[in-house]
């Protein structure tokens, strides 16, 4: 999980401004330092009711494929690093659980924290369960639920309506069979 966070910083720094509108975007970036070549999915700034001293927090989705692995992990991002409550520290990595909900029954998944960041990593998507990326390019909301110390629970709401189509080439541009994904 610690190689799937890096994968996240790696690609957080380029996410400064976003348009209003519900769009998503395909972005390739490559870390000059490594070589390693990630293709991203990315949602635009979702507002939330979290706020810092400073301003309000933003929000956004991201599916990241390393080209070099063919490995991919979708998660969370935010304009600042959240104190969420509850969970565990591993390898100074906060376990948490959170709860999602897809247009139906609310789901509790567990998510892992990047420290440097603040980006929330979905454990375990692609490889073994891919049900969460699936859910993704279904299109509809996502609803995520958090809890943060002194700051209360949130519900954030994403637009996934033009999620399917950018994931998809995410995934196809590291070299990942997206027909996995019509199962």
């Amino acid at each position: 999980m610690k190689n799937g966070l890096k994968k996240m910083a790696l690609v957080a720094a380029g996410w400064a401004a976003f348009s209003a509108a519900a769009e998503w975007r395909y972005e390739k970036h490559t870390d000059e330092a490594t070589g390693i070549t990630g293709h991203v999915a990315v949602s635009d700034f979702t507002e939330t009711d979290i706020h810092s001293p400073q301003r309000g927090v933003q929000s956004w989705i991201e599916v990241v494929c390393i080209s070099e692995n063919k490995d991919a992990e979708v998660g969370v991002g935010f304009t600042e690093i959240l104190p969420f409550s509850g969970g565990t520290l591993e390898d100074g990595y906060r376990k948490t659980e959170h709860e999602i909900r897809f247009g139906g029954e609310p789901e509790t998944i567990a998510m892992t924290q990047n420290p440097h960041s603040g980006n929330l990593a979905f454990n375990g998507l692609i490889g073994d369960d891919l049900a969460v990326v699936k859910k993704l390019m279904g299109g509809g909301e996502m609803h995520f639920s958090l809890s943060v110390d002194g700051g209360g629970e949130h519900t954030i709401k994403y637009d996934l309506s033009r999620a399917s189509e950018t994931i998809a080439l995410a995934l196809r541009e590291c070299g990942y069979d997206t027909a996995k994904l019509q199962s």
